[in-house]
């Protein structure tokens, strides 16, 4: 060996004996478990009055792993794509402000501005990019696994408290209001519930059968109902994918009717629940919760909606533009989104482009669904999409972060296809 030989060698062995795709899964894993990170960063910094910018430490933590990319084994990752994304969003809000000056007060919202809400690296939007570091669907199941876990965790801290207070601190256009549930919690152990309920069924294990049943316990108690619904879909939609045998299946397709009209009137059966266990002399802050009535509460759901169809209706071919629709809704209801993906997307891009991007969107979510062979790809993007559907019904599509990462798993899948197909055709 020559001494230039030895000299590259050397250079060589200088790198991190862990690999990129290791660094990229730890940013994963602490980006989908940031409400916890930045539970401990608030406190940390409370002690100095400083917990306003507990969110610059928690996305520290969160990307510190891509700090020490360049000396780590591995392959390059490929971000072009996340990087197009990006700019093509901030171009669509700057547009946007030019044409609509009057938003700018809801670009600036205390809650939902934007520089804090979409572009904040914490925040949903780049929940694509953590995808696409990664790229790799059998690692990414793994990561939501641990991730789950530290959802449980942390959900069950947030549930024995609210249990012990007997209510729910949420955050309102008067401040913060004590309720008797919670429906971001509701739909934040979605997602634990839905994963667990994955592993269950492809690995039969007890502990994850365990879990999934204390996440929907959870959820049933403290969250609302609209959860229980995402996730009876997404069992059934495993059972069709024939996870388990036949008798299964044959049992499901009878008790599903039922369940389905169980959830229908899920407030009425809880509270005859309440009131038999309160006849038996049994009192708690949990069963008064649960007879206060709230969780069939729709959050004004209904006049929303017929905002929203008037919005629509009255809309040029461009639609009111980003964040057009906070600037109307809001002047009813302090969040100002309407709780539906289709409307939002309606009001945004009006009835012509907006019609399309959903045509697009369905039929990529079809597409898939239809000639994904990969089974891994299937499941991670099913997991993401169910997990989607609460947009259907609460939440806007900037502030769900399985969205833009079954947007990703798509772009994945069929990137992977192309260069498969490429390949195949070179030999």
């Amino acid at each position: 060996m020559g001494p230039l030989q030895a000299s590259q060698k050397r250079v060589y062995t200088t790198k991190l004996p862990i690999s990129k795709q290791v660094l990229a899964s730890l940013c994963f894993i602490m980006f989908f478990s940031s409400d916890a990170i930045s539970f401990v960063t608030t406190r940390i910094l409370g002690f100095y009055d400083i917990n306003e910018y507990s969110w610059i430490l928690t996305t520290l933590i969160i990307y510190s792993p891509l700090f020490l990319m360049p000396f780590a084994i591995g392959d390059r990752r490929h971000i072009r794509d996340f990087l197009l994304l990006w700019g093509i969003v901030l171009l669509a809000f700057t547009i946007t402000l030019v044409i609509h000056p009057e938003y700018k007060g809801w670009f600036n919202h205390p809650l939902y501005s934007v520089s804090d809400y979409i572009f904040r690296p914490d925040r949903a939007l780049y929940a694509y990019f953590m995808v696409r570091i990664i790229n790799d669907p059998k690692r990414i199941l793994i990561c939501l696994k641990i991730v789950s876990y530290i959802f449980v965790i942390y959900g069950l801290y947030q549930f024995l408290n609210a249990m012990k207070l007997g209510y729910w601190l949420t955050v309102s256009e008067n401040g913060l209001r004590r309720l008797p549930y919670s429906m971001s919690f509701g739909y934040d152990m979605m997602l634990p519930a839905i994963v667990f309920l994955y592993y269950t069924m492809r690995y039969k294990k007890v502990l994850h059968l365990a879990l999934t049943v204390l996440c929907i316990f959870m959820i049933l108690l403290a969250g609302s109902r609209a959860p229980l619904l995402w996730i009876m879909v997404f069992f059934t939609v495993m059972l069709i994918r024939s996870f388990v045998n036949s008798k299964v299946k044959v049992f499901w397709g009878l008790f599903a009717p039922f369940l389905l009209l169980g959830l229908i009137n899920l407030n009425n059966i809880i509270r005859f629940i309440a009131v038999f266990l309160q006849q038996q002399g049994i009192t708690a802050r949990s069963i008064d919760m649960l007879l206060s009535g709230t969780m069939s509460d729709d959050n004004g759901r209904k006049d929303i909606y017929d905002i929203a169809i008037r919005m629509i209706k009255n809309s040029d071919f461009f639609g009111y533009g980003l964040y057009g629709d906070r600037y109307v809704i809001g002047n009813y209801y302090y969040w100002g989104y309407p709780h539906n993906i289709f409307l939002e997307i309606l009001i945004t891009f009006g009835v012509v482009i907006g019609g399309l991007l959903i045509f697009f969107m369905l039929y990529n979510i079809v597409r898939t669904l239809i000639k994904c062979k990969d089974q891994y790809w299937m499941d991670l993007f099913l997991i993401f999409l169910v997990c989607s559907l609460k947009l259907l019904l609460s939440y806007s599509y900037w502030y769900v972060p399985e969205f833009w990462a079954a947007i990703a798993v798509v772009y994945s899948w069929n990137r992977q296809q192309k260069i498969k197909y490429r390949t195949e055709r070179t030999l």
